[in-house]
Order: C-alpha cells, then sequence, then structure tokens
C-alpha cells in the first residue's frame, strides 16, 4: 500500500529498508522515495498490505502473538534496531496467517545495542501484550491473569527485564504450557 505526506516523514525508515529485513514475523517497508508533481514535492512509502489485530483477543492469542514478535524481535535486534519510544496499534498487525512487525516509522538502527535498548524493546512488547490482554495501557498487578503471567509482565515491566527476545519467548512458551486462562 502507498502512503503519502506533503513532508518528509518517511526518511527515517530508510537504515531499516537497507537492512533488507526477512522474517515471517516481519513486515518491513518496501520502498520509501519523493516525487516532484506539478510545483510540490511529494514523499512516499510503500509497505505491504496487513490487517489490524482484532479487538479483545484470547489469551492464549496473544501469548502465541508474543512468542512470534518475541522472536522477530530477537532478529530484529541483531540487525540493531529500536523500536522507539512507545509501541502503538499500527506497529503490529496480521499478515499471512502471522502476527507481524509493520510499522518503522520511530524505529531506528544503531550498531550495537545496548542491554537497556534490548530491555526497553521488550518491554514495549510486554506493555503491548498487557494492553491486548486486560485494556490497561499502564502496567499493575491484575487478579484476573494468571499468577504465572502476572510475574511475567512484572519481570518485563518493573523488574530487571529482558535483554533478548529468546528469553521472553521462552516463559511466554512456558506460560501458554500451563494452560492459561482468564480466572473467573
Amino acid at each position: 500500500q502507498l502512503a503519502e505526506a506533503d513532508s518528509d516523514k518517511y526518511s527515517s525508515v530508510n537504515p531499516v529498508l537497507d537492512l533488507h529485513l526477512t522474517h515471517p514475523n516481519i513486515h518491513p517497508p518496501v520502498a520509501a522515495f519523493q516525487e516532484n508533481v506539478n510545483s510540490s514535492t511529494r514523499y512516499c512509502l510503500v509497505t505491504p498490505i496487513s490487517k489490524d489485530l482484532p479487538f479483545q483477543p484470547e489469551l492464549a492469542e496473544v501469548l502465541e502473538w508474543g512468542i512470534q514478535l518475541s522472536r522477530a524481535l530477537d532478529y530484529m535486534q541483531t540487525k540493531g534496531i529500536v523500536l522507539g519510544e512507545a509501541l502503538n496499534q499500527s506497529s503490529v498487525g496480521f499478515a499471512d496467517g502471522n502476527v507481524v512487525w509493520r510499522n518503522f516509522d520511530s524505529s531506528r538502527v544503531l550498531p550495537m545495542l545496548t542491554d537497556r535498548e534490548k530491555i526497553n524493546n521488550i518491554r514495549q512488547l510486554a506493555l503491548a501484550m498487557y494492553f491486548w490482554m486486560t485494556g490497561k495501557t499502564t502496567y499493575n498487578l491484575d487478579p484476573y491473569l494468571p499468577s504465572s503471567i502476572n510475574d511475567l509482565f512484572h519481570k518485563a515491566l518493573v523488574g530487571e527485564g529482558f535483554t533478548s527476545g529468546a528469553e521472553f519467548e521462552k516463559l511466554l512458551r512456558l506460560a501458554k504450557s500451563t494452560g492459561p486462562s482468564r480466572l473467573n
């Protein structure tokens, strides 16, 4: 799909384009360019088509999304991608039956990520997952979530955090295998 703007708001994705990302859970932009139309310049971004996430998904579904997105985040971190300050709902979507990272407008590419940047990337994913599960935008212990999931969010969002998507993915798989369901 094509997005257009009157100002150069897409040049920030050029470093991501240069990485030529290939992962089933990443839908990076395809191209960014500018063209002159009449006497003005039009800035364009071409992205693959994807769908928005469903509203109020099941808990097990969110855990599966987290597993897939953690794996992709681990791959992106090896490429030096920092997600930005906050995720929004357009950052993640569905494509070809997979949940995908899809919006890289606020991302940066660094030659080497610090542990703090890695932890912050995973915190953003954890906070997005917490929102999908609870509808809350700030974290606090949720009495309706299983204790294993509350513990996982506490470590990711309040505690020391996770420095790798693989570590977060491993604990998500463990939480999923215990048969998570909302408490009544």
